[in-house]
């Protein structure tokens, strides 16, 4: 399942374990998630040559339409650079699940 209107990674580019791909325009920084640094070169190289190995894990925020990054804000980053529109993710309602 994905948003219609975004372009999507390809096939070959996405972890074999996902819930959805969800735009960038819905994901926003984790309010709980300490970490703001940018990605390294490395990591924005590697996700061009190998895509993701990992979806970003995300909560839904409190309006019901967008999601916090808790796990792979560099990772979110680093895709946009590459061009992603849409992007990967595991959804976690309850924090308690982690």
């Amino acid at each position: 399942m994905s948003d219609t209107n975004a372009t999507s990674p390809p096939e070959e580019s996405l972890p074999g374990s996902y819930d959805k791909l969800v735009g960038i325009e819905r994901l926003q920084h984790g309010e709980y998630n300490p970490r703001q640094v940018r990605p390294q070169e490395e990591l924005i190289e590697s996700i061009k040559r190998d895509g993701l190995q990992q979806p970003l894990v995300v909560r839904p925020a409190t309006d019901g339409d967008r999601y916090h990054v808790t796990d792979g804000w560099q990772r979110y980053q680093a895709a946009i650079r590459v061009g992603w529109e849409q992007l990967p993710v595991k959804i976690y309602s309850n924090h308690w699940t982690l």
